[in-house]
């Protein structure tokens, strides 16, 4: 036994000092990674080190066995993720935004400690993966952060197993999650035929949107969903072609009185045909009784052209002021508004032929029929009908745009954006850098440094010299270092309630 070892020995007398490091080592190796993930950033002209622990990015965080037992893997991410609060995504996205806000002013250091690694987690998918390699870590994390018996649903089951991947993706808190994660462009697309079929053994779907926004480091979140009675407004309505109709000068002198004029604009949003230009005989004022008006609105997906100090021609308003004029108009007394007509209405009207909504229903019989069956709630004959559809037979796929998506199927919702990246999280440390840097900062460079030369230890075997000596006598302090720093963290954990 060198000088080194008996070293070793004195300070670890009651196992073999190589065993003894090597069981370190082991237990460190246990799950994930030692920290080698050391962020810099400079407070009131101090440099601040951030430490955080490295966690092993796998497939089986989804896995959980048949008698619901989770993996090992399940479990390591279980533990980080088990604080981050709220029981749906949207919940969940509200709390790690107010943890990196600081606003959780009460939050404990496991609460802090879950929410870095979830960003951590996040932000590497985001940054190291494609949309599909990267989307499917990303359901598998989904369901790990969920917990409990939240899956990952890799292969079908039932009779839905011959037709291939099936439309959910994992179920969490018990609902069918479809996950999509997607660039800003992308569109969204899947088979209609296991469409179908996911509704003869499952009565919803919802469709979660990831869409990845590298410029600023985001993920933004948007979900819709789906049941057998709303099938034809996710699957007709939104893939109809929208064709603008123009005023006609013609036409706009058959709409003289306001009271008719309100009533054709009623008929229009009935019929779910968007409203895109107002025409009127004389300026119509819409920003007040100094607004000198103008003879017609046009909508514009920008922002409202200024107002003028005389009257125009056509002035261009945002979807926000658009939308303010139609109230006005039809709140308007219509013995006032008759002062300003004969009018006339420009609109989108949705066109059926040629349309992805054709290549998958075939017929507008078809769509009545499959209508009809949907007013009387009848599942059998709705699965049947839609068994008949060029979409199903054919084996189609669907395909919406992200306006589709977003702008015709009326149930989506933004649920949130969550920033990600390095410099998210040297602020989220910062929030709590009093906490931290007493506590977790001492323990992980401890860590840190101990990992570095343990394995310079093992690495140099083979030599007898200095180095490998000064690299165990560096390990020894660490490990010193460690015992300090993790029992000081005790201290604090246990004052927490």
């Amino acid at each position: 036994m060198d000088a080194f070892d008996k070293l070793v020995a004195k300070h670890f007398p009651q196992a073999g000092p190589l065993q003894m490091l090597m069981e370190m080592v082991e237990k460190e190796l246990d799950g994930f990674v030692p920290s080698n993930k050391v962020l810099q950033e400079q407070k009131e002209g101090q440099e601040v080190k951030i430490f955080l622990p490295t966690i092993k990015i796998t497939e089986d965080w989804g896995k959980v066995s048949k008698e619901g037992v989770p993996t090992e893997d399940r479990q390591i991410i279980e533990m980080y993720t088990k604080n981050i609060k709220g029981s749906t995504v949207a919940d969940k996205i509200n709390y790690l935004n107010a943890m990196i806000a600081g606003e959780q002013k009460d939050a404990k250091l496991k609460d802090i400690l879950g929410t870095l690694v979830v960003l951590e987690v996040l932000s590497n998918i985001l940054e190291e993966f494609t949309e599909s390699a990267g989307g499917f870590i990303f359901e598998a994390f989904l369901a790990g952060l969920f917990g409990g018996q939240s899956v990952q649903i890799i292969e079908p089951e039932g009779e839905s197993a011959a037709l291939g991947k099936p439309i959910t993706d994992v179920v969490l808190s018990g609902r069918e999650y479809s996950l999509k994660l997607l660039g800003p462009g992308t569109d969204v697309k899947g088979s209609f035929r296991n469409m179908v079929e996911h509704f003869n053994e499952k009565d919803h779907v919802v469709y979660l949107d990831a869409r990845r926004n590298k410029a600023n480091s985001a993920l933004e979140f948007g979900e819709f969903t789906i049941t057998l009675l709303q099938f034809l407004d996710v699957f007709y309505m939104p893939l109809r072609k929208k064709v603008t109709v123009k005023p006609d000068p013609k036409k706009a002198k058959t709409i003289k009185s306001a009271k008719k004029f309100k009533e054709f604009l009623g008929e229009l949003g009935d019929a779910d045909f968007p409203i895109t230009q107002l025409q009127f005989s004389k300026p119509f004022p819409v920003f007040g009784e100094e607004d000198p008006g103008a003879f017609a609105y046009t909508l514009t997906k920008g922002a409202s052209s200024g107002v003028s100090t005389k009257a125009v021609k056509n002035r261009k308003l945002s979807p926000e002021d658009f939308s303010d004029l139609l109230a006005r108009v039809g709140g308007a007394r219509e013995g006032a508004l008759d002062a300003f007509g004969p009018f006339a209405a420009a609109y989108t009207e949705s066109v059926f032929g040629g349309s992805k909504a054709e290549k998958l229903f075939g017929s507008l019989e078809e769509i009545a029929e499959i209508d009809k069956a949907i007013s009387a709630n009848n599942k059998e004959e709705i699965i049947r009908l839609l068994r008949l559809t060029p979409g199903y037979v054919g084996e189609k796929q669907f395909l919406f745009t992200r306006g589709q998506v977003e702008k015709g199927i009326k149930n989506f919702q933004p649920i949130g954006t969550l920033q990600l990246g390095e410099d998210v999280l040297k602020q989220t440390w910062l929030q709590y850098g009093e906490l931290l840097n007493a506590t977790i900062g001492p323990v992980y460079e401890a860590l840190n440094s101990f990992s570095t030369n343990i394995s310079s230890y093992f690495l140099e075997a083979g030599d007898v010299g200095q180095k490998r000596r000064q690299a165990g006598m560096k390990a020894i302090g660490d490990a010193e270092k460690l015992k300090d720093a993790t029992v000081a963290a005790t201290e604090v954990l246990a004052k927490e309630k």
